[in-house]
C-alpha cells in the first residue's frame, strides 16, 4: 500500500556513497522505498537512508542543547550506508512519512474484565489496521474450575478455547492492514487460574 511521505531529499554531497547488492536493490525496490499515489517507486535507495537518518536524529530535540548529539543525521546516514547497523522494517518504511510507526510489536494487557478484554480487541484492531503486530498476555485472565482442571492437556504454546482468546483470534482476523507491512498477533500463555464459576 501507498502511504504519503514527506519531501524525500538527497543526503548532502560529500557523504559516503551507497553500495548496495544486486539483491538488496530488489528488497528495497520491492518492500521499502516510498512510492507515490499511483504507486510508482520515487524515491533512491540514498534518499530512503537519508530520510530515515534524518527523522531518528529528531530525537536528539528532546535532550537539552548541550548534551544532543552533533551531526546525528550524519552519524546515522553513515552508521547505515556502512551497513553497520539497519534499522527494523517499520523504521525503513515509516520513517520521515505520514504513519510515523517506528515500532514493530505492541504488548496490550488484557486484565480480567469485560471492559478491557474489549479495549484490548479496539487497540488490536487500530494496531493492526496500521501495520503493526500485537501480543497479549493472559497472566491476569482467570479460568473457571472446569478451565483450570483441563490445563494439564493443553498442547504446549496452546491457550485454551475461551471466549476471550477466541473474540481477539477473531478481531487480528477482520481488522484489514494499513500499513505498509502484513500485521501478526501471539499470545503469551501463563494464566491465573481461579476456583470462580464467571
Amino acid at each position: 500500500m501507498s502511504v504519503k511521505k514527506t519531501t524525500s531529499a538527497l543526503p548532502p554531497s560529500g557523504f559516503p556513497r551507497l553500495r548496495l547488492s544486486a539483491h538488496a536493490k530488489i528488497v528495497l525496490r520491492g518492500r521499502y522505498l516510498a512510492k507515490n499515489c499511483a504507486g510508482t517507486i520515487d524515491e533512491t535507495p540514498a534518499q530512503l537512508f537519508w530520510r530515515v537518518a534524518r527523522d531518528i536524529a529528531q530525537a536528539e530535540r528532546l535532550y537539552p542543547l548541550a548534551g544532543r548529539l552533533p551531526h546525528a543525521a550524519q552519524r546515522w546516514y553513515n552508521c547505515m550506508t556502512r551497513l553497520d547497523f539497519l534499522p527494523n522494517s517499520p523504521t525503513l518504511m515509516n520513517a520521515g512519512r505520514r504513519l510515523l510507526q517506528l515500532s514493530a510489536c505492541f504488548v496490550l494487557p488484557v486484565e480480567d474484565s469485560l471492559a478491557s478484554i474489549y479495549d484490548s480487541l479496539k487497540h488490536q484492531a487500530l494496531t493492526n489496521q496500521s501495520g503493526g503486530g500485537t501480543g497479549f498476555s493472559f497472566g491476569h485472565v482467570a479460568l473457571t474450575t472446569t478451565e483450570s482442571r483441563r490445563r494439564a492437556a493443553w498442547p504446549p504454546g496452546r491457550f485454551p478455547s475461551c471466549p476471550c482468546s477466541i473474540s481477539l483470534r477473531t478481531s487480528s482476523r477482520k481488522a484489514g492492514p494499513g500499513g505498509a507491512r502484513i500485521w501478526a498477533s501471539s499470545v503469551s500463555t501463563t494464566p491465573t487460574f481461579s476456583t470462580s464459576s464467571h
